[in-house]
C-alpha cells in the first residue's frame, strides 16, 4: 500500500503542478491581454481627449470671431447714428436759417392793400408771408422726421446685414 500512497502522492504532487502550471499561465496570460486592452483604451482616451480639445478650440476661436465682428458692426453703427445725428443737426440749423429768411421776406410784403377803416372791428388777417413760413416750417419738420427714420433703418438694415454675413461666412472653421 505504500507504493499505491506513493503513487497517490505522485500523481497529486503532478495534478498539482499541472493546476499550478495553467493557473500562472492563465494568469500570465490574462495579464498579458488585459495590459493589451488598457493601452488600446488608453490610446483611444488619448485620441477622443485630443479630437475633444481640438474641437474646444476651434469653438473657441469661432465664437471670439464672432463676438469681434459683432463688436466692429455694432461700433460702426454707433459711429453711423452719430454722424446721422450730426447730419440733423447740420440741416436743422441750414433748415431754421432758410425759416429765418423767409420770415425777413414775409415781413417785407407786408399786408395786401385794403381799406381797414371799412372794417374795424375785425381782427387783421395774417399776411401771405407768414402762411408760407409756417407752412415751410411744418413741411421742414415733417421732413426731418422722415429722413431721420429712413436713415435709422437704413443703418440698422446695414448692421442686420452685416451681423447676419458675419454669422454665416463661406470658410468653416479648421
Amino acid at each position: 500500500m505504500s507504493s499505491l500512497k506513493s503513487i497517490g502522492l505522485y500523481a497529486a504532487i503532478v495534478i498539482a503542478a499541472l493546476a499550478s502550471a495553467f493557473a500562472l499561465g492563465h494568469a500570465a496570460g490574462d495579464a498579458e491581454g488585459s495590459d493589451r486592452i488598457q493601452r488600446r483604451w488608453d490610446g483611444e482616451k488619448a485620441k477622443t481627449t485630443t479630437v475633444a480639445l481640438t474641437t474646444t478650440t476651434q469653438y473657441r476661436a469661432e465664437e471670439t470671431r464672432r463676438t469681434t465682428v459683432k463688436q466692429e458692426i455694432t461700433h460702426a453703427a454707433a459711429r453711423k447714428y452719430t454722424q446721422a445725428d450730426l447730419d440733423n443737426r447740420a440741416a436743422e440749423l441750414a433748415g431754421q436759417r432758410l425759416r429765418d429768411a423767409t420770415a425777413q421776406l414775409a415781413a417785407r410784403c407786408g399786408a395786401a392793400a385794403s381799406d381797414t377803416a371799412a372794417q374795424p372791428a375785425s381782427a387783421a388777417a395774417s399776411s401771405a408771408g407768414d402762411l408760407q413760413a409756417f407752412v415751410s416750417s411744418r413741411l421742414g419738420a415733417a421732413g426731418r422726421a422722415v429722413a431721420d427714420f429712413g436713415e435709422r433703418a437704413s443703418i440698422a438694415s446695414e448692421t442686420c446685414k452685416s451681423e447676419y454675413d458675419s454669422l454665416n461666412r463661406k470658410d468653416p472653421p479648421q
